[in-house]
């Protein structure tokens, strides 16, 4: 379908606090190329939490969409983290003619709280994350979006990965569904 790419500017302004900048170029497979763009900023507070805010800019051939994500990251040791989040942003879709936006009822507003937690070991890394997404606008909707994540760090040439992402979508809208995707894979590298 095609290919993606992006850059990434990082900048440590001293010890505790960074400022990074992300563009990507990806393939959304409902809207088509996009752009994302990201401008961020993190702050330790200190040994074990940071603190971290965002902007984000998304354009796709039908919609356009800007977000605010604050969140928290803590370390209760050093190989685990335990992070919360909030994202509040706008969805503008475009009318049929794709040229111009609108601000009426093609405006949808998305509200994401997210719990997720991580850990990194010697030979194996786990992400999760729970999100409860709340979108108002033409209609409502509330989703639940669960992903999972395991990896084991290679040995003997042998690494593998599990996934598991499940999602529960309700509101006032025919986008009403579930979504539950698994996948397990390994790769073997005899040399190094």
């Amino acid at each position: 379908r095609g290919a993606g790419g992006g850059l990434t500017f990082n900048w440590d302004a001293n010890d505790r606090a960074s400022f990074y900048t992300k563009v990507m170029n990806d393939i959304d497979s409902d809207s088509g190329r996009g752009i994302t763009t990201t401008v961020g900023g993190s702050w330790k507070a200190n040994s074990q939490t940071e603190l971290y805010s965002e902007k984000q800019f998304k354009s796709l051939r039908r919609e356009r969409s800007t977000s605010d994500v604050y969140g928290v990251k803590y370390k209760p040791h050093e190989n685990q983290y335990i992070e919360l989040s909030l994202s509040q942003g706008t969805i503008s879709y475009k009318n049929r003619d794709n040229n111009t936006l609108t601000r009426s009822s093609n405006t949808t507003d998305r509200t994401v709280w997210g719990l997720g937690y991580g850990y990194t070991g010697s030979d194996v890394e786990i992400r999760n994350k729970l999100e409860y997404r709340w979108e108002t606008g033409a209609s409502t909707i509330k989703q639940w979006v669960m992903t999972n994540k395991a990896k084991t760090k290679e040995h003997k040439g042998w690494s593998w990965l599990a996934q598991f992402d499940y999602a529960k979508t309700t509101g006032d809208s025919d986008v009403v569904n579930n979504f539950t995707e698994a996948a397990i894979g390994f790769a073997f590298r005899p040399i190094n």
